[in-house]
């Protein structure tokens, strides 16, 4: 019942319009675009100061070698005699 009210509020255009311009919407509006902004601003600057932490380097540079450590066998071409060489093990593997 609270449902079909509310929808037929909301499908009366007339009234929409009326709500739209009145100060509290137009308010609540402001409001919710200014906290929008302001969290994209505090995410942008976050995920900056992530990506040029040190710690995220590490991080990376310890999964790369993990990667090294799982995948052994994939060797490299010589391009001189285009053997297959085996890639040297690293120690903490």
């Amino acid at each position: 019942m609270l449902s079909r009210m509310l929808g037929l509020l909301i499908n009366n255009l007339h009234l929409v319009e009326k709500l739209a311009e009145s100060r509290p919407i137009r308010r609540a509006a402001q409001i919710t675009a200014y906290a929008i902004t302001k969290a994209q601003i505090a995410g942008r600057d976050t995920s900056k100061r992530v990506l040029q932490s040190e710690t995220l380097r590490q991080r990376r540079k310890k999964v790369e070698l993990d990667e090294r450590c799982l995948h052994p066998d994939v060797g490299q071409r010589d391009a001189k005699d285009g053997q297959q060489h085996q890639p040297r093990r690293r120690r903490h593997c």
